[in-house]
């Protein structure tokens, strides 16, 4: 059998059986009631063309991703707000359809650009939890992804050529939830988490033992005190060394950031941007040995000090 369709069935959930059919070209589970998907749905390694449109799918199982010889993946009118950065993974995808999803994660300017877009984005985001880099240039954000403030590991981050005007991530509404952050970083019984091995990805995935509540423990990530931040800010990155955002059209830096970098921060980009004013808290980057600020209209500090470099401020 290579062709299966169950398309409106009333499905509430897909047999892990189904992985038995190991020669599925094409399933149509579209028009269900369908939560979740089983793992094994990583053992069809002929499947090509899936439909899941029209069910009340909250997340994608990652273990989809090893389905490596899958073209089209139809997503429409389902209840998912993020989309795994695994899915990068998915490198035959032609065609991804998100239609009316409630996604806040990718940004809305990365869906519009098409499934090669969202994918080279996803695939930064995995970057970045891989190696502690992000190099998100060129995606015409409008704003700082609130997603990347979960990545506290982040030593490198690169928001060049973008029509950014603050660096303040702008909170979605709804506003995230526990769900949203593990199904970006993974971990524990909060999400889908991959094991990997030293030759590479292997077939196992953890899956929660309650996937309709998606909790767990969460101690060992890093969140800051909501009384004195922002839940979504990029002063969260406390191991930042690297910081580039030129050619945007930043008027304002983050001035509760600087305080939060104080011991790690060493580079910091921000030439071709429409700032005026440096922050005072700019003078606790202790550590700062590389910054460029040309093509901006400073009018504070003064001349002397664009003159002579960031050493004076």
């Amino acid at each position: 059998m290579v062709f299966l369709s169950v398309s409106k069935n009333r499905l509430q959930e897909v047999e892990s059986s189904l992985s038995e059919c190991s020669q599925l070209e094409k399933v149509f589970l579209d028009s269900n009631f369908i939560r979740f998907l089983p793992s094994s749905l990583g053992k069809l390694r002929h499947l090509s063309v899936l439909r899941l449109d029209c069910n009340k799918l909250l997340v994608v199982n990652p273990s989809l991703t090893f389905v490596s010889s899958l073209v089209r993946l139809w997503l429409p009118l389902t209840e998912m707000t993020m989309l795994p950065p695994e899915l990068c993974y998915l490198t035959n995808l032609r065609e991804l359809k998100l239609d009316n999803v409630p996604l806040k994660s990718p940004p809305t300017e990365v869906l519009l650009g098409g499934c090669q877009n969202v994918l080279s984005y996803l695939s930064r985001l995995q970057t970045g939890k891989e190696a502690n880099q992000i190099n998100l240039s060129g995606f015409s954000l409008l704003s700082v992804p609130f997603e990347v403030t979960y990545l506290s590991n982040l030593t490198r981050l690169v928001l060049d050529n973008n029509r950014l005007k603050t660096l303040w991530p702008i909170t979605p509404t709804p506003h995230p939830t526990e769900r949203d952050k593990a199904i970006i970083i993974g971990g524990g019984k909060l999400a889908y988490r991959h094991f990997g091995t030293p030759k590479g990805r292997t077939l196992h995935w953890e899956e929660p033992p309650d996937p309709l509540r998606l909790v767990g423990p969460y101690d060992d990530l890093a969140t800051p005190a909501i009384d004195r931040y922002p839940v979504h800010f990029l002063g969260n990155l406390v191991n930042l060394q690297y910081l580039s955002a030129k050619d945007n059209l930043i008027s304002e830096l983050p001035a509760k950031c600087f305080p939060r970098w104080q011991t790690c921060l060493r580079e910091l980009f921000l030439d071709n941007n429409q700032i005026s004013i440096l922050p005072f808290e700019m003078h606790t980057l202790d550590m700062l040995q590389s910054f460029t600020i040309n093509g901006n209209n400073l009018k504070h500090p003064p001349v002397d000090f664009q003159t002579e470099g960031f050493p004076t401020l």
